[in-house]
């Protein structure tokens, strides 16, 4: 395959991952309103935050991995990969950290807006499985 070259499955992945994203930001615009309305401004901050710390790490992991991986060897692929996923992993565990030590809560928004993020990061491919067809 030429250098600059993306073949044609790298580019499908991009698209869902990128969409997979754009579900998780929309979701979490929703979830921060509904804490908004039912635990004042500290709920939709926390939210806001929960949305933050999982929707950076997958964006930071989309950038690397396939800015990285486009029209290289299939070894070099695997290494940028998982530098990548070494990256979202170190960025969400700071992402964390400063949450739990700057915000004074409630934690409940932050956390369900968390998990639901994470949740629907696993559960979106099986969803837009169609849309690689």
């Amino acid at each position: 395959m030429a250098r600059g070259k993306t073949h044609p499955t790298i580019h499908a992945s991009r698209r869902v991952v990128w969409r997979v994203i754009a579900l998780q930001i929309l979701v979490a615009a929703v979830l921060i309103v509904l804490f908004g309305l039912t635990m004042s401004i500290q709920g939709a901050g926390t939210a806001l935050a929960g949305a933050g710390i999982a929707v950076v790490p997958n964006a930071l992991f989309a950038l690397l991995a396939f800015r990285l991986s486009s029209g290289r060897m299939v070894p070099n692929v695997v290494r940028y990969f998982f530098v990548a996923e070494a990256v979202k992993w170190l960025s969400t565990i700071i992402l964390l950290i400063v949450a739990f030590v700057t915000l004074t809560g409630p934690w409940i928004p932050l956390l369900v807006t968390l998990l639901v993020l994470l949740h629907l990061q696993w559960m979106a491919p099986v969803f837009l499985k169609s849309k690689l067809n």
